[in-house]
């Protein structure tokens, strides 16, 4: 074992740059840190020897080295973050190349030599579910299984209508639907609705009869009807795609993908950062966009794969590795030999199924641009709901905050439940999955979905004025988020039984520290929020934007001065006669209780 011990600060004399970085780039690797005497702190790489001893100063200065970048580009970032620690450019470059020397950076050429030798595996997932989730929504749902009929296909495809409609006349309606396009189609179309729910439920409880009320909180109807519980959708849809890939299509979507409506280009991006936006003139532009491809077909070429051997095959194909915007979770995980791809999500066309329009004013570059095009399309913008969202490259993340609608899932692994109730149950789903299988990552292709409710949306006038709302399970991914540090075993099983046991301790915690800590959290967004606005005035704007931005500012800065009773949104409109914190608890606590019994309830549930 070489053990390189390194203890030069910024003000002390560091040996001269060997100048082996050779305009590489690097980011700090992941390191465990160790406090010693006289202000000085011990880092050991993780899975690796490497380690060396640095001063606080620059452990804090260090802090800006989780983006590629070159050295030099490093030691610049550090000198204009903390001019007060650091006296100059040439110190911060001699103490970073030192650390280089140690090991104690990832550089760009272990990700090339990886690519030039990447695993030779084949894709683990050979059975493929396609659900579609429904709710008296007959006509969508005719529409979407038409065009799931426009491609042929080839192996082990199973396919699923979910259907949780509330009238009996939709249910017959939908029933009859799936039977038709079944045998039009010739493909093996079940139809899943309310009864053959409730069979599965029953069957579930008989066995299981220890978490009989778990069963029925994941995956039993809920009263009253007019609270959303999209989640119990995805639930009956993991039970059916156990062992497999679950490809999930919502029934305001076609199962086509078109091309990006701005150039493709031709990349692989190991970081990502924000999607991209275009606005567009007319409901059906997505139709200009070339030949449609099938998006089941094209999950089920990388879901399960290893992102190393992905990559190194989109490289093949004229795809250029791009490290932009890659940071040391990506990098690493890139590089881990069990990492897999969790997930596969696309763009979508037309309405962007957001609640408010909040995004619009943090978007950056191009999209931006595109966006401030003349006041006239930034007011229809404002209004109208109809944009391509989306990547113009393939892209590789850490995992995803918010999955796309249509979206591929590895279910050869074990995945967590969803949350039955209430709204964004993708955003809480993505963040635990992100953290059962911390060495993975999500890759988004670069085409998208048309999403078409059945009647065109717009949003409010007034909405200018409205502060950003957090939703239940945006708090919840929030709250998993700060503990997730605490996860070190690597054990998916043992990760899934931590996550219950963080929002049990939730759901038991003190009422008024809890309702502390959740107005602690709602001020940490809504002000880091308010800083991201400012950010975006900076430059030359037009100044219609500014004003709006300003008012949006205005508008999050009210609520975050105001001393009301704090709590998510969704929970005043679904239960306005409880205690917003008692009720959240209720839900943690229930919740909680149902991710102990998942994996009972998937071994109970018959399929592989």
């Amino acid at each position: 074992m070489q053990d390189l011990s390194f203890s030069w600060s910024f003000e002390s004399s560091a040996p001269p740059a060997s100048g082996g970085s050779d305009g590489r780039l690097f980011v700090l690797a992941p390191c465990t840190h160790y406090p010693l005497p006289d202000n000085r702190v011990l880092l050991i790489r993780r899975f690796s020897e490497a380690r060396g001893v640095v001063t606080g100063e620059v452990l804090h200065a260090l802090g800006v080295c989780t983006t590629f970048r070159t050295l030099e580009q490093h030691a610049q970032m550090m000198v204009a973050t903390f001019p007060g620690l650091i006296e100059g450019v040439e110190d911060a470059r001699q103490v970073l190349e030192a650390l280089r020397q140690g090991g104690l950076f990832l550089s760009s050429a272990e990700i090339e030599t990886a690519l030039a030798r990447p695993p030779s595996e084949p894709n683990t997932v050979r059975r493929v579910t396609v659900c579609l989730p429904t709710a008296d929504r007959p006509a969508l749902l005719e529409r979407v299984l038409v065009s799931l009929g426009t491609q042929q296909r080839e192996g082990d495809i199973r396919y699923y209508v979910i259907d949780d409609s509330r009238q009996a006349a939709n249910i017959a309606k939908n029933r009859q639907i799936t039977q038709q396009q079944a045998k039009h189609q010739g493909i093996a179309l079940h139809y899943f609705g309310p009864e053959q729910q409730q069979q599965q439920v029953t069957r579930l409880q008989q066995r299981l009869p220890r978490w009989a009320s778990e069963v029925e909180f994941l995956l039993g109807r809920f009263a009253p009807e007019s609270v959303p519980s999209y989640g119990r959708s995805l639930n009956h849809a993991l039970l059916l795609s156990r062992g497999g890939a679950l490809v999930y299509i919502d029934d305001d979507t076609l199962c086509q993908g078109y091309a990006p409506s701005v150039a493709t280009l031709p990349q692989v991006a190991l970081g990502g950062g924000r999607r991209e936006c275009d606005f567009l003139q007319g409901e059906r532009a997505w139709e200009q966009q070339g030949t449609p491809l099938d998006p089941v077909t094209e999950f089920g070429r990388f879901i399960g794969r290893s992102p190393l051997a992905v990559a190194a095959e989109l490289q093949q194909q004229g795809n250029v590795l791009s490290l932009e915007g890659m940071i040391t979770p990506q990098a690493t995980a890139l590089l881990a030999p069990a990492s897999r791809i969790a997930a596969v999500t696309c763009g979508l066309y037309g309405d962007p199924g957001t609640g408010g329009h909040q995004w619009l004013f943090e978007l950056q570059g191009p999209s931006r641009e595109r966006l401030l095009r003349d006041e006239a399309s930034y007011r229809r913008a404002l209004h109208e709901r109809n944009v391509w969202m989306g990547v113009s490259r393939h892209q590789f993340t850490p995992g995803h905050s918010l999955l796309s609608i249509n979206k591929c899932i590895d279910h050869s692994r074990l995945l967590p439940p969803a949350f039955p109730l209430l709204r964004n149950e993708d955003l809480l789903f993505g963040r635990m999955l992100a953290m059962l299988h911390p060495d993975s990552l999500f890759l988004e292709l670069p085409w998208a979905v048309p999403h078409l409710p059945a009647t065109p949306r717009n949003w409010p006038e007034d909405l200018l004025e409205q502060p950003m709302l957090l939703g239940f399970s945006r708090l919840s991914a929030l709250h998993l988020s700060q503990r997730e540090a605490a996860l070190v075993t690597r054990d998916p099983s043992a990760r899934l039984g931590l996550i219950g046991d963080f929002l049990s301790d939730l759901g038991g915690a003190d009422q008024k520290l809890l309702q502390q800590q959740v107005s602690e959290g709602l001020a940490r967004v809504r002000a880091e929020l308010i800083n991201r606005l400012h950010y975006g005035l900076q430059g030359d704007v037009p100044a219609y934007y500014r004003r709006d931005v300003l008012r949006q500012i205005e508008a999050n800065e009210r609520v975050l001065l105001s001393s009301g009773s704090a709590g998510p949104y969704d929970l005043f409109e679904a239960f306005p006669e409880r205690d917003p914190v008692a009720t959240a608890q209720l839900l943690w606590q229930r919740f909680a209780d149902a991710i102990y019994a998942w994996e009972d309830i998937l071994h109970a549930s018959g399929n592989p």
